[in-house]
């Protein structure tokens, strides 16, 4: 099962007055159904670490920071995805292999490098433009 990356994205919608995104082009339905996709399948019983919702588990702070990455896409907070993203793909790296499956693994990577590339191409954070430079390189290359 891969997930693989789309064409650019244009986007154009004004968020609060932190950051804005350019209007939907081109694109943009089939981005949200790949999208919805890694949210269906992130959280899957069949995929994710066992006891990975225990806070005590090693396992916690990769899923933790793999579904705020989540919750702020939704609501549509983007300013902070950056933050999150160097915090999961540090805990990925981190993670033993015994911890967390070859399938999970990839599935988060692959999220984690379309978020990536979804930020710094699409997104534009007025009031802070270093949030960006938190992006893991590794990450955006793999876009």
């Amino acid at each position: 099962m891969g997930v693989h990356f789309l064409s650019p994205l244009i986007f154009n919608v004004k968020r609060h007055k932190k950051h804005t995104m350019q209007t939907e082009l081109e694109g943009a339905k089939e981005a949200r159904k790949v999208i919805k996709h890694f949210h269906e399948c992130l959280n899957s019983p069949r995929l994710v670490p066992e006891q990975c919702y225990r806070r005590n588990h090693s396992t916690y702070s990769l899923v933790h920071y793999v579904n705020q990455v989540t919750g702020l896409f939704l609501s549509k907070n983007y300013a902070p995805i950056p933050i999150f993203l160097s915090r999961a793909f540090a805990e990925l790296d981190r993670m033993r292999e015994e911890l967390v499956s070859e399938p999970y693994r990839q599935v988060v990577l692959s999220y984690l490098s379309h978020m990536a590339y979804f930020v710094n191409e699409y997104c534009e954070f007025e009031s802070d433009e270093t949030l960006k430079a938190l992006i893991p390189k590794d990450l955006l290359a793999r876009g």
